[in-house]
């Protein structure tokens, strides 16, 4: 069962659950009924490709924003529930409208999800632990060094992972070279 799958499955429960307690005057329902944890109801291949990371590397990432961020549960929904919204988002560069539909969840709350996980990224204590720039002239030296040594190009002290552009659809004879997993055509470009 994919994620968008089993959290739909979910939220559609947890909504019937709260119209029945609604009309019983019960008006205590929360996310965390709605966003359960799906660890354990998501194979690690539909993780994967849902959210472009393990669940190893998911876990790991909720401990990190949990001890050296300011992002927290709160008594509506968790921690990881803020981050897999978040991730589907970032994951397949879909309108939040269109990822909150995926998950029944209207476009304020993930908006405020998205805008929290974004942030708690952008933390220093998070961003030093993955982003490392050379400080020194001699560091700056090295580097470039080390990537002439490896790759031939000179002047070159850090990349970026490659991202994919639309493009306009190729000749015929061309166009499957350019056809990308998103489903468009498309040209990945690695910033230098």
């Amino acid at each position: 069962m994919s994620a968008r799958r089993y959290l739909a499955w979910n939220m559609l429960d947890a909504a019937a659950r709260y119209d029945e307690r609604r009309e019983q005057g019960n008006f205590q329902a929360n996310m965390r009924e709605i966003l359960e944890d799906p660890l354990e109801h998501i194979s690690d291949n539909n993780f994967i490709k849902e959210y472009r990371l393990d669940k190893e590397a998911f876990e790991d990432l909720c401990d990190l924003l949990r001890n050296h961020t300011n992002l927290k549960s709160t008594q509506r929904v968790s921690l990881k529930a803020k981050v897999l919204c978040a991730l589907l988002c970032y994951a397949h560069g879909s309108y939040q409208r269109v990822s909150g539909k995926a998950l029944h969840i209207s476009q304020e709350p993930l908006s405020d999800y998205l805008e929290e996980v974004t942030t708690a990224l952008n933390h220093p204590n998070i961003l030093k632990k993955f982003i490392k720039f050379p400080t020194t002239k001699q560091e700056r030296d090295s580097i470039k060094q080390s990537f002439f040594n490896k790759y031939k190009i000179p002047g070159v002290i850090g990349c970026i992972d490659g991202s994919h552009f639309k493009i306009f659809t190729p000749r015929k004879e061309e166009e499957h070279m350019y056809f990308c997993r998103k489903n468009y055509h498309s040209m990945n470009v690695q910033v230098m």
